[in-house]
C-alpha cells in the first residue's frame, strides 16, 4: 500500500513537472506576449466584445 501511493504521488510529480515544462516550451514556440493587446481590450464595443474580469476567468 505505501508502495502505491509512493508510486502515485511520483507519478503525479512528474506529470506536473512535464505540464509546467511543456507549457513554456509551447509559449516560447509560439511566442506568447503577456503585454500584448487582447481583441476584448482592443474592440471593446459593451456588447460582444467585453473583457471579463480575472475572477470570472480563474
Amino acid at each position: 500500500m505505501v508502495a502505491l501511493i509512493g508510486l502515485v504521488v511520483g507519478v503525479l510529480v512528474l506529470f506536473s513537472i512535464g505540464y509546467i515544462g511543456y507549457s513554456r516550451y509551447l509559449a516560447q514556440f509560439v511566442g506568447l506576449d503577456e503585454d500584448a493587446e487582447t481583441p476584448a481590450h482592443k474592440y471593446e464595443d459593451g456588447q460582444e466584445y467585453v473583457p471579463a474580469r480575472l475572477g470570472k476567468i480563474v
